[in-house]
């Protein structure tokens, strides 16, 4: 019993770490779109 939970914890823990550097590769190349081109538009109607 106490290997079986050990070893899900275990499956648990290597998936989070997955996910969590899956963000890490997958966040940055997507940055906001910058609002001063917005209110460059503004100034030129």
């Amino acid at each position: 019993m106490d290997e079986e939970y050990d070893r899900v914890v275990r499956d648990f823990v290597l998936e989070c770490k997955m996910d969590i550097s899956a963000g890490y590769v997958w966040v940055p190349p997507t940055p906001p779109i910058p609002a001063p081109t917005l209110e460059g538009f503004e100034e030129y109607p």
